[in-house]
């Protein structure tokens, strides 16, 4: 179903339910009516569901937008009696279970263990999950592990009471097992890191942040735990902390599309990667001068990749198509110009500057 059916579908119900008692005679509703289909713990903007649908006023449908986005966003039971969602904005979908939460049928989230130090990890036991609209939980003796599907990303937070043995020095640790990981990166800074699952589908998992009971901020970070299986350590400063602590991270999918600012450059005609290195060609770009774009892996982030060089020829004429065929291989590049010298063609060598 496309998006437009799905919110036309349940735009239709929520109005439905809205003036059906209107049509059964009830002349009490008033005309700030609102339904609550299921709390929600977010607040969702109306940007979260796109534009105004058509024949919908923007008044209407600011109070009807919350409740739609409740109903696309929200956990239900389905056919094999487990919670699932959809998330359209990061396009993956979730199933919960008493193992854990999957995402994409290929990673499976679950704190698994708690402690004061390395030596001291205790399992957490299994649950089953407890759902409600958009927000789901479990809860694992001293942690209440719960997840919140947003459009910006699956939002997995841990509210955590006291442990035995925590003490003004000692730092609180979760492991979060990530099950059917392929590979995991835990950036520098030790706030995010990228997941990939076994079909090479990539993830972030960013956004780290932690308080206590009180709202005061305190410092966690993530470190890699690659043993049998890919797991992170959430490690997180509990001095002075008034308990109950809240760690708050974000699953999202990464978007590995390339672009550039110039339109209408048919960027993508030719792709060569070398490691962390990809040349794309742009044969339209400029009157068909043509050109060819050069993107690097971490540049601008994790993982990301980001464009930091554009390539030209120094001699470019019109209908040129410099960026019809490309080629890298350390620090060469080779791009070709097939229209070049009256579809001659010509090649050009480019050498990366140390």
């Amino acid at each position: 179903m496309t998006r437009k059916l799905m919110l036309a579908s349940i735009l239709f119900s929520i109005l439905f339910a809205w003036f059906n008692p209107i049509l059964a005679g009830d002349s009490t509703i008033e005309s700030d009516s609102t339904i609550t289909l299921l709390e929600s713990t977010s607040e969702p903007a109306i940007s979260d569901l796109g534009s105004v649908p058509d024949g919908v006023t923007p008044e209407i449908w600011s109070k009807l937008a919350p409740q739609v986005y409740v109903a696309v966003y929200q956990f239900k039971t389905d056919s094999d009696g487990v919670f699932a969602a959809i998330n359209p904005e990061q396009g993956f979908e979730i199933r919960a279970d008493g193992i854990g939460v999957t995402v994409r049928n290929g990673i499976a989230l679950r704190a698994t263990q708690l402690g004061v130090s390395a030596k001291d990890m205790k399992d957490l036991p299994v649950a089953q999950p407890q759902a409600q609209g958009t927000r789901l939980e479990y809860r694992r003796g001293r942690v209440l592990e719960w997840f919140e599907n947003r459009s910006d990303g699956l939002e997995q937070g841990f509210t955590i009471d006291a442990p035995n043995g925590v003490t003004e020095q000692e730092s609180l640790q979760l492991l979060v097992g990530l099950e059917g990981a392929r590979s995991l990166k835990v950036d520098a800074s030790g706030k995010s890191a990228v997941v990939s699952d076994m079909q090479g589908r990539n993830f972030g998992y960013s956004g780290l942040k932690a308080w206590d009971a009180t709202g005061r901020t305190l410092d966690c970070r993530m470190e890699a735990s690659l043993q049998k299986e890919a797991r992170i350590m959430l490690v997180c400063d509990t001095h002075n902390a008034v308990w109950p602590i809240t760690i708050d991270p974000l699953l999202t999918v990464i978007d590995k599309k390339l672009t550039v600012t110039t339109t209408q450059a048919e960027l993508g005609v030719s792709v060569a990667v070398d490691g962390d290195v990809a040349v794309v060609g742009a044969t339209s770009q400029d009157s068909y001068k043509g050109a060819a774009y050069i993107f690097e892996r971490n540049h601008g982030g994790l993982n990301n990749w980001g464009q930091v060089a554009e390539l030209v020829a120094s001699d470019a004429e019109e209908f040129d198509c410099f960026g019809h065929s490309v080629s890298v291989e350390g620090d060469v590049a080779v791009i070709g110009a097939s229209s070049k010298h009256n579809r001659q063609g010509a090649a050009y060598i480019f050498e990366r500057n140390m």
